[in-house]
């Protein structure tokens, strides 16, 4: 007989599946900044494109209603991060970006 699984279990299911999905946006934008800065610091020309801010403001403000609203979380099958799961989040958004930034005086090509 299959084993059913309890409503704590499938919102735990929700809980990890909600983090997975959360840490790939936030990895992506910082990654942009470094990509996008060539062989100089990610902070070279940062506020240039007012564009890609935009978007990043609007991806973001769009996932913060989906991830924070009830009635949004039970339409996706979400659930509420906790504290540690966001700063794993960060942690791991910011990590992508220190390792861009220190890859690449190594992956440098000389004129």
């Amino acid at each position: 007989m299959p084993k059913m699984k309890t409503n704590a279990g499938a919102k735990n299911q929700y809980n990890e599946r909600n983090a997975r999905r959360t840490r790939k946006p936030p990895s992506q934008f910082t990654m942009i900044f470094s990509i996008r800065s060539g062989n100089r610091l990610f902070t070279h020309r940062i506020f240039s494109n007012r564009w890609l801010w935009l978007t990043i403001v609007l991806v973001v403000g769009l996932t913060l209603i989906v991830m924070l609203t009830p009635s949004l979380q039970s339409l996706f099958h979400l659930a509420t991060l906790t504290s540690a799961q966001w700063w794993i989040t960060v942690g791991l958004s910011f990590g992508v970006l220190l390792l861009g930034e220190l890859l690449k005086p190594l992956l440098r090509i000389p004129k």
